[in-house]
């Protein structure tokens, strides 16, 4: 976390509960020490030092229960490619794990879950109740059973030689954050991957083919279609398709029109690699609108 990401958080409109972590107290300082775009309907609420672990609704179980979901479809992704022959190190992305974030933040964990873990903070009303029992792991413990159980039968088929405690998987002690200024990446780096071992990752992980803007316009056609049939269609969906279908045309046809003027200079001028293929490209440049020197005394 830097405090530049911080500042946009701090910019909505919200009640934020927050530790003293450094980027957290920066980015707080730089929006009220004389700010030009200050705090504006909003509070925040600091921790005491050293009770982020009980008093943070977060860390007790929000996290933790979101990282299961995540798992669960990684385990799941990776059960799926082994019974088709595959190699899951080389099929995983960042991309896909970005996804199945989203996915499990927007539709698996749910609301009891997230109530419960305010309840178990105390953040509100601190200490008028009793504190509801049960720790981080409390709303994941069916979860984990089903992660298990997906582990345990890629380990009966040999794609698994040892598997892990779920728990320590999940929420290993070597992710836990260390307040410190440096750059800290090179050292997160060197804890989890061999040397070796990432230039191998750069030579065997398949990058997933460019989609053409025409292939995207035939499935979104497709699903469009495929709404439009359904006796359960979703009229919404079905507006946001064709909003979207929209947007992809424009798109193709400026794409189209850039192709057009780069291909009427070749045409015209001869373009090559000498003073031909120089104003092509300042052409191109003035286009976007940008200015650009072609040489002494001469700009566009």
């Amino acid at each position: 976390m830097q405090h530049g990401i911080m500042i946009e958080y701090l910019r909505r409109p919200t009640l934020l509960l927050m530790d003293n972590f450094s980027a957290h107290e920066l980015a707080a300082k730089k929006l009220t020490d004389g700010s030009p775009e200050p705090l504006r309907h909003k509070r925040v609420m600091w921790l005491p030092a050293n009770a982020t672990s009980v008093h943070q609704p977060l860390d007790q179980g929000i996290i933790q229960n979101w990282k299961c979901y995540v798992r669960k479809k990684f385990v799941r992704h990776m059960v799926t490619t082994f019974d088709v022959g595959g190699n899951p190190t080389t099929s995983m992305d960042v991309l896909r794990a970005i996804r199945w974030g989203i996915h499990a933040w927007e539709f698996d964990v749910t609301k009891s879950t997230i109530q419960n873990c305010w309840a178990r903070s105390q953040a509100f009303d601190f200490g008028s109740q009793p504190r509801l029992e049960g720790n981080m792991w409390s709303d994941s413990k069916a979860l984990l059973k089903e992660v298990a159980h997906d582990v345990a039968t890629s380990q009966n088929a040999g794609h698994i030689k040892e598997a892990m405690d779920m728990r320590n998987s999940i929420n290993p002690a070597g992710e836990d954050v260390v307040d410190r200024s440096e750059d800290i990446t090179a050292d997160i780096l060197a804890r989890y991957i061999e040397p070796e071992r990432l230039a191998e990752w750069d030579e065997e992980v398949e990058e997933a083919p460019t989609v053409k803007i025409s292939e995207a316009l035939t499935a979104l056609s497709t699903l469009k279609l495929y709404e439009e049939q359904s006796s359960e269609a979703n009229p919404a969906l079905t507006k946001l398709l064709r909003k979207h279908e929209r947007e992809l045309l424009h798109r193709r046809k400026e794409g189209q029109q850039q192709r057009d003027i780069r291909g009427f200079y070749r045409v015209s001028l001869g373009g090559g690699g000498g003073w031909e293929g120089k104003m092509i490209n300042l052409l191109e440049m003035k286009v976007r609108g940008k200015s650009a020197q072609f040489g002494p005394g001469f700009s566009v």
